[in-house]
């Protein structure tokens, strides 16, 4: 008990919770420069970029395949990609190096599509609240205020000792304060960071970014085969598939007790076939939402529990689904007819967008609690079902959950992403990925990149 109460004052992991090392055979030990916990859009960037720099990798990532919220199903009929997760890339330097790097071509793509507004719940149709030319004069006032009083947004939250009060306001606030309403029948995508005219304003200004912005009135990229996964296949095979352990989970991990290396026990698989192996890193990048629930194996100190604790989240869920006879030049957006904003109350349907498949559709849906994949169906087909009376197939559900991690705006007020970002180096551990800037990708790289160049690489070398 007394080495315990010790250790903790001294900030340090108790002999009896400290990993045995001995334990393992040689050939079970992995020793690298940085072992990267995450292989989504922020881990599997990091992993090219160091090896880019000379330094050894290794990445630990729980699903059987590289690429997190990108997913995409193929069409068993016609062979095509239909993406429901990651749908587009802005078109952004970072954007175009790294698919350089990984040899993979790039085309342009827009949003094309005529967007009809119903009722998911009662099926009633909206007519339209405002005209495309007051819809895109919105955008272009909420651009350039953007663009004028807060470009320090545009990437991380490297915020200022006293934040404007105006990025705490509830977005629907802010967005009447400055009359434009007009805004509001073009952010339909938006839905996917819970409820989001009630968030405060500083969320939704990072994830409607500027370059976003330009991206709707000028387009975006992807790969010349329009399947994203592949981005991360490549990616797979650029880093080295001796270098990636897909399906393993983190069980332990101790970042104190050695002064030169970190340690991780890592696992494939559960019960008597499970087989356990031991990471060795300088350093250790976590790429994974920073949530205690998340992060459970992980010797988290009271700095890093006190912030994780604090975030809140939206459960997000994707799909893709045939309903014969819908058009397919046509996204349907949900609107809530009892609400001031128009807002359709979660959990629900939010979005029906039309794929490069005749009838089959993505479908994008929030709650503010998980759903089991039966309460799931249940719901998007009653959605389908209130509008336009037909069944529709469900061909392929996915989750992206837990999705836009925020805080409310009194502790942004008070410094939480100060405190936040003073996290880097913090027990020989760096974080990227989306809780640190938004969910999309090309900022995500960017950011990944500056942290690795500014405070990862240059630690490695002292």
């Amino acid at each position: 008990m007394l080495s315990r109460l010790k250790a903790f004052f001294l900030g340090q992991q108790p002999e009896s919770d400290r990993i045995e090392v001995s334990k393992y055979n040689p050939s079970d030990i992995i020793t690298r420069d940085v072992c990267v916990i995450g292989g989504g859009a922020a881990g599997t960037y990091a992993a090219v970029q160091l090896q880019r720099k000379g330094k050894s990798v290794v990445v630990v990532e729980k699903e059987a395949r590289l690429g997190g919220q990108t997913t995409t199903y193929i069409d068993p009929d016609s062979n095509k990609p239909i993406e429901y997760g990651v749908t587009w890339f802005m078109d952004l330097p970072v954007v175009r190096d790294f698919f350089a790097q990984l040899g993979t071509r790039v085309t342009p793509s827009s949003f094309t599509y005529k967007l009809d507004y119903y009722d998911f719940r009662t099926g009633e149709q909206f007519p339209p609240i405002s005209s495309a030319e007051d819809q895109r004069a919105a955008l272009e006032k909420y651009h350039a205020l953007m663009t004028a009083k807060y470009p320090f947004l545009r990437l991380g939250f490297y915020l200022p000792a006293r934040v404007p009060e105006e990025l705490l306001l509830p977005f629907g606030q802010f967005v009447r304060m400055h009359n434009m309403g007009s805004l509001l029948p073009s952010l339909g995508g938006l839905n996917f960071l819970g409820d989001w005219l009630r968030q405060p304003t500083i969320y939704v200004m990072k994830y409607l970014n500027m370059d976003f912005v330009t991206g709707l009135a000028q387009g975006f990229l992807k790969p010349e085969n329009r399947n994203n996964s592949t981005v991360y296949d490549t990616a797979l095979a650029k880093i080295g598939t001796n270098n990636v352990l897909l399906s393993h989970r983190v069980l332990a991990a101790d970042r104190v007790a050695d002064p030169m290396w970190t340690y991780l026990e890592v696992q494939e698989g559960t019960g008597e076939n499970a087989s356990k192996r031991l990471i060795r890193a300088q350093r250790i990048i976590l790429a994974v939402p920073p949530l205690p629930t998340v992060l459970h194996g992980l010797d988290l100190s009271s700095q890093e529990n006190d912030l994780f604790n604090q975030f809140q989240y939206t459960y997000c869920y994707t799909g893709v689904v045939k309903i014969p006879g819908l058009g397919s030049d046509i996204c349907y957006v949900n609107r809530g007819s009892a609400d001031p904003f128009a807002y359709p109350r979660v959990p629900n349907l939010f979005v029906l967008r039309p794929s490069d498949v005749p009838e089959l559709f993505t479908v994008h849906f929030g709650s503010s609690t998980p759903l089991s994949e039966d309460q799931l169906k249940r719901e998007i087909i009653g959605s389908i079902r209130s509008f336009r009376h037909i069944t529709p197939e469900i061909r392929i559900l996915g989750d992206h959950s837990p999705y836009q991690l925020r805080v409310p705006a009194e502790a942004i007020a008070n410094g939480f992403y100060r405190d936040l970002n003073g996290l880097q180096g913090h027990r020989r551990t760096y974080y990227i990925g989306a809780a640190f800037e938004s969910h999309n990708s090309p900022q995500i790289w960017e950011l990944t990149a500056q942290i690795l160049e500014n405070e990862l690489l240059p630690s490695l070398s002292k």
